[in-house]
């Protein structure tokens, strides 16, 4: 496995980054780290979680696909080893947050720990879930003004995407904010009292985006019953006026039926002004049926 990313302190290396392709078997590398940690972090699926192992803790988190031709609830995994003075980390595919660690480490004036280094990666990866969920309220807001304005209701195929979208990430967030919390409340030492501090305040802000996302779903579904109710209020309005209509003409076929019938004794059959009082008779009829129409409120 190809190690990319190291940081250095006075003991060495610290951090040791593992990118490899998804679904591509390869060996567990040799680590210091204890073997059900690297088992952990090399699984083919994962999802948000925190656990303690002997001699090392795993937390496996998710973040928005940034990548090219991917959808950012193809949602990207970061897995982590860590302990108190050393951290390892592997991706399945390119990860921005973990070249903006590299670049923090590179960087970065005074010494740089593995808390540290987690503590950058979870804010980095919640930063770019909220930045997502901005674009998504944004999309939703745009409907509505759709759904407001005359003319025809936003497309149905958009908003069950947004949907979709919303329902992915909240699949991953949840689960995240939980495996964030059991860090706090495990108390690591790799992680000081400032990176605790940092560290909640990710946990804070992931607990918010979960909210957001939970709105987000509930509003998207406000905006599909107020679709749906202004679809089955134009049928019935339809059906309506096409049953008035042929409550007004089927009289009228009626009376056009018998008096086109082949048989003796058609009035007006030999009356140069029959077809005058055809057309008259039907006025006045369909004047009437108009007025009981009124009279009964159906129009």
């Amino acid at each position: 496995m190809a190690v990319q990313g190291q940081a250095e302190s006075g003991h060495g290396t610290i951090w040791k980054h593992h990118p490899r392709r998804a679904g591509h078997v390869q060996e567990i590398p040799e680590s210091d780290l204890p073997l059900p940690a690297l088992i952990a972090i090399n699984a083919d699926e994962t999802e948000p979680r925190f656990t303690r192992f002997d001699g090392a803790d795993v937390l496996i988190l998710r973040g928005v696909n940034l990548n090219e031709d991917r959808r950012p609830e193809d949602m990207v995994s970061v897995r982590i080893a860590v302990t108190e003075d050393q951290l390892e980390t592997v991706t399945l595919q390119r990860v921005r947050a973990i070249e903006e660690a590299r670049e923090m480490v590179a960087t970065a004036a005074g010494a740089v720990t593995p808390g540290g280094i987690v503590v950058h990666l979870v804010g980095r990866l919640t930063t770019r879930v909220k930045d997502s969920l901005v674009e998504l309220n944004k999309r939703l807001a745009d409907l509505e003004d759709v759904l407001e304005a005359p003319g025809p209701n936003p497309s149905a195929q958009d908003l069950a995407e947004l949907r979709r979208q919303s329902i992915w990430l909240h699949r991953f967030c949840l689960p995240q904010a939980d495996a964030l919390e059991a860090v706090l409340g495990a108390e690591p030492a790799w992680l000081d009292a400032a990176e605790l501090i940092s560290l909640r305040e990710s946990w804070h802000a992931t607990r918010r985006n979960v909210a957001a996302l939970e709105a987000i779903r509930d509003h998207s579904r406000l905006i599909q019953d107020r679709i749906d109710q202004a679809t089955a209020e134009a049928s019935q309005r339809a059906t309506y006026i096409l049953t008035i209509i042929a409550g007004i003409f089927l009289p009228l076929n009626l009376i056009a039926a018998l008096l086109g019938a082949n048989v003796g004794g058609v009035p007006w059959a030999e009356n140069a002004s029959g077809f005058t009082y055809l057309l008259a008779g039907s006025a006045a009829l369909t004047a009437l049926q108009l007025l009981i129409l009124k009279r009964l409120k159906w129009i």
